[in-house]
Parts: structure tokens; C-alpha cells; sequence
């Protein structure tokens, strides 16, 4: 019985150290194979041939593009063999930059004399009487005409102003403090007034855009003196007018204007570029029309641009001002100024 015995425990270490052997040996022959199968690389896809394309990627039945097209033309690659499945074409489009403001794209080439102040001269009522307008773009520029929509002469006269190198803004009709006796004149058939429905307002202030919207820079009011006292409403304006991606002028037909606190509330409610850049008018020209209060205005122009580094100035197209402009304008350089349009001003003086 104790052979017997014996045996049997042999037996069993027996099967222990070969059932250890065996599964040695799976361990070592499924790492080996791993190990090759790592270092073996992969053949690439294959690829249809392009060495033999020497001209333009085109497929030969596909039809010539038309000569007008958006952007730049992508080549077309030949069809790959039958044998080589056709990769599915991934189109990315484009990255389109954001649309530069109209007061950059619309400006006048002009490049600022260092350290010399900048005289801006801008006339208003462009359009209206068409001898009057077409002797103020005569006039040697760079020149800022404001241009009324629904002038006579505006749809020819303004494209002629901006390629005889003046700028151009848009003259924007707003309701004027008249007393109750005048008559409100000069409005034309779109003005913004202060008791319309601001549906009606918003709609009459893109009929002014519309005729100028393609050369215009800005926009500047038209008398005003009763809506640019209403801060609400010049808001509007002023959101309208960053929506167009240009500049407010505003005129100051009045002391009580309110442009600077609607531009400050805008740009401290919906951020600062829902508000545009706003300029001021420092000088009128032709308040009263004798050579005698011009010449002392286009004086009081220079003297202002000497003290803060630039003046706007705003006259109209009344003989007596083109007059005294024709002979004023060539002794700039002698009196130390230089004649600029109103976006250097606005490039040099207003921040983004």
C-alpha cells in the first residue's frame, strides 16, 4: 500500500510540472508572435498614380468653370484606378476675414506729415445745388464732402468727389429745435424726428444710407438740434451707425448734444463695439456768409489745430465759402498745418 501510495504522488508532480511547461511555453510563443508582429510594418494603401499629371488637375469631363468665380480655384484630381476605392472629398471652407469698417475701406490713401497738425475741412448740403457741389469737388482736396441723399446732383457727384480724391460722408436729416413760429425746411422726404415710431426712424435712416452707402466713410447730422439732444434716440443712431460699420461727426448744432453719453452708454451696456467712433466739430465756417467771417473762421481752424494737433471744420458750398477756400487752401503749408481728410483724424485720435 505505501508503493502504491508513493506512485500516485509522483503521478501528481508529474502532471504539476508539465502543466507548468506548457504553459511556459504558450507564454514565450504569444509573446514571440507579438513581438514580430510589432516590428513587421504595415504596406501602405494603395494610391492612384499622379506622377504622370504634368498640367492643370482637371477631370476631362468636367466642364470649365464660368470666368466670374468666388475665391480661388481648388484643383481636381484625376479619378483613381477602378481597382482603388474613391476617397470621399472633404471640403473645408475658407476663413473669411471679418469686414473692415467702411471709414477704412472707403478712405482716401494719405499719409500724415509727423508732428504737423491736421486741418479737416467738411462741407455740407453736397448734392443740393448741383453747380454749388460741383464746384466744391473742384475744390483741391483731400476735401470731406457730406453729401444729402436727396440731392439733385448726389448720385452723380458723389463717385466723382470720391475719385477725385475728396472722402465722402452721408448728410443725415434729423429733426432741428425750430421755434413755433418757422416752418421746418430742408428736411427731404426721409428725416429722423423724435416722435416717430423708431421702426420708422431706423427705416428712414437707411433711405438716407442707401444712395452713398458704396463711397461714404460716415455721417454726419443734418441741423439736429432737437434729436441729438435726446439721449435714447441718439443711441439708436449710434448703434445704427457701428451696425454700418462707420463713424459719427457730430456737428454740435447744439450745446445740449448728447452723442458722448449715448456713445458711453452703448459701449458700457452691449460692449464697445456697439457704439462707433464719434468725432466733434470744432470751427463753423460760414455761420454768417462775408468773406469777412470766413476768412476769421478758417483763421480760428488753424489756430485750433495748432493747440490740440488737429481741427475739423464745417462749412458749405456757398460761393463765398469755395471762394475763400480756393485762395486759403494753398497757404497751408506756409502756415504750418496740412490738409487731411476726416479718417486721419479718426486714425490717428480714436481708439478701437
Amino acid at each position: 500500500m505505501a508503493k502504491r501510495k508513493l506512485s500516485r504522488a509522483a503521478r501528481q508532480q508529474l502532471r504539476q510540472g508539465l502543466g507548468f511547461v506548457i504553459a511556459c511555453g504558450l507564454i514565450v510563443a504569444l509573446g514571440w508572435g507579438a513581438w514580430q508582429w510589432w516590428l513587421t510594418p504595415t504596406p501602405p494603401l494603395p494610391r492612384p498614380d499622379l506622377t504622370r499629371v504634368t498640367g492643370p488637375l482637371t477631370l476631362p469631363s468636367t466642364p470649365a468653370a464660368p470666368a466670374a468665380t468666388a475665391g480661388p480655384e481648388a484643383a481636381v484630381l484625376p479619378s483613381p484606378s477602378p481597382a482603388v476605392p474613391a476617397p470621399v472629398p472633404r471640403v473645408v471652407p475658407p476663413l473669411m476675414p471679418a469686414e473692415a469698417p467702411r471709414y477704412q475701406v472707403n478712405a482716401v490713401a494719405f499719409t500724415p506729415q509727423p508732428g504737423v497738425p491736421m486741418v479737416v475741412i467738411v462741407l455740407d448740403d453736397i448734392g443740393v445745388s448741383a453747380k454749388n457741389s460741383a464746384a466744391a469737388v473742384a475744390l483741391p482736396g483731400p476735401l470731406t464732402l457730406s453729401f444729402l441723399a436727396y440731392g439733385e446732383a448726389t448720385a452723380r457727384l458723389a463717385p466723382q468727389a470720391r475719385q477725385q480724391g475728396h472722402e465722402v460722408m452721408v448728410h443725415l436729416p434729423m429733426e432741428a429745435a425750430f421755434a413755433a413760429t418757422e416752418v421746418p425746411v430742408g428736411y427731404g422726404p426721409h428725416p429722423l424726428l423724435v416722435q416717430q415710431d423708431p421702426t420708422q426712424r431706423q427705416a428712414n435712416f437707411q433711405a438716407n444710407l442707401r444712395p452713398l452707402r458704396a463711397v461714404a466713410v460716415g455721417i454726419n447730422n443734418h441741423m439736429g438740434s432737437a434729436l441729438t439732444a435726446q439721449r435714447d434716440l441718439m443711441a439708436q443712431v449710434l448703434s445704427w451707425t457701428a451696425a454700418e460699420r462707420m463713424f459719427f461727426l457730430d456737428s454740435m448744432t447744439t450745446p445740449h448734444s448728447q452723442t458722448r453719453y449715448a456713445q458711453q452708454d452703448l459701449r458700457t451696456t452691449q460692449g464697445f463695439a456697439a457704439a462707433p467712433p464719434v468725432l466733434y466739430r470744432d470751427v463753423f465756417l460760414d455761420h454768417e456768409i462775408t468773406p469777412a467771417f470766413i476768412n476769421a473762421a478758417l483763421a480760428k481752424t488753424i489756430a485750433t489745430a495748432k493747440r490740440k494737433g488737429y481741427a475739423i471744420a464745417i462749412g458749405h458750398p456757398h460761393p463765398e465759402t469755395v471762394a475763400a477756400l480756393r485762395a486759403w487752401l494753398p497757404t497751408l503749408a506756409q502756415q504750418g498745418v496740412q490738409l487731411a481728410p476726416i479718417t486721419a483724424v479718426l486714425s490717428q485720435k480714436v481708439k478701437p
